[in-house]
């Protein structure tokens, strides 16, 4: 579990970094409260796997969070692939070209 809850974090960090804070709420929540939540009550209490299926929601859930961030920094490539950005030009520092 905290394997993925440290790639989660980071791009947890990134995410916040870049204003993108409204999915990360959405993830957090669908990821947590849905999956995360009906795995460990399933496992735990459904098959009588009780604590151990728990944690197994844990994991999934943290796991789930972790795969969904990752898949929406994907979509923000554009921030972080340099070919992409616009070419910088000298005169916009105030310095003539040599």
């Amino acid at each position: 579990m905290q394997v993925f809850e440290y790639v989660g974090t980071v791009a947890n960090g990134v995410l916040r970094g870049i204003k993108d804070t409204r999915s990360l709420m959405l993830i957090s929540v669908a990821s947590f409260w849905g999956v995360g939540t009906a795995v460990g009550l399933g496992l735990g209490f459904g098959l009588q796997h009780q604590a151990i299926g728990i944690w197994i929601g844990l994991g999934s859930g943290a796991a789930t969070s972790s795969a969904m961030m990752l898949a929406r920094l994907g979509q923000h490539g554009s921030y972080f692939r340099p070919g992409l950005a616009p070419a910088r030009n000298d005169t916009d520092m105030g310095t003539e070209p040599a």
